[in-house]
């Protein structure tokens, strides 16, 4: 496809440092807003400022979100550990926030995309897993793919193949591993 640029945002800076997530439809730009907003903006076509979109005290720490197949948004909280479905109305809107029950807890879950259907994948930082959630009804079914993978907090899917991200946060936190090299990503 071909990239068209938008109309300029009224306050670009508002982006900066709050986005944890971003999914588009055809219909609009979602953002994720951590913590203390627990909210989600969204941005319309032609809209030059983001508008609140959906909010609930369930939300705070959203992180990884996905437009799946049903046409609802799903967003996961890295700070709480749990899954959400946002009911998009028929004219867009945001109907309702639906805490799902989930087969196993989620470990810091970090950032999602959509495999297809009613199936995504998600990082789990703390659980050092990335794993295949399927919604079924209220449920999302968790299944860890492959072994331990130290730390994940984003995750691709392209041709069959899932790609994971480990941004080695340890280099910059520990003062013992200062000088250390962290190695290639």
């Amino acid at each position: 496809g071909v990239t068209r640029p938008g109309p300029p945002l009224e306050d670009p800076a508002s982006l900066a440092g709050a986005v944890l997530g971003l999914e588009h439809d055809r219909a609009a730009i979602l953002q994720g807003v951590q913590d203390s907003d627990r909210v989600l903006d969204v941005l319309k076509p032609g809209a030059t400022a983001l508008e609140e979109w959906a909010k609930a005290p369930g939300l705070a720490g959203a992180d990884g979100l996905v437009v799946a197949g049903d046409g609802n948004v799903y967003i996961n909280t890295v700070t709480t550990g749990k899954l959400f479905r946002i009911v998009v109305g028929r004219e867009g809107s945001a109907t309702a926030i639906v805490e799902l029950e989930v087969s196993s807890p989620l470990q810091r879950p970090d950032g999602m995309r959509l495999i297809g259907g009613m199936r995504f994948i998600q990082a789990e930082a703390a659980g050092n897993r990335v794993a295949e959630i399927e919604i079924v009804g209220d449920r999302a079914v968790v299944r860890p793919l492959g072994g331990p993978i130290a730390g994940p907090t984003s995750v691709a899917y392209a041709r069959g193949v899932v790609w994971s991200v480990n941004p080695k946060f340890e280099y910059l936190r520990d003062p013992a591993l200062k000088d250390a090299s962290p190695e290639p990503f």
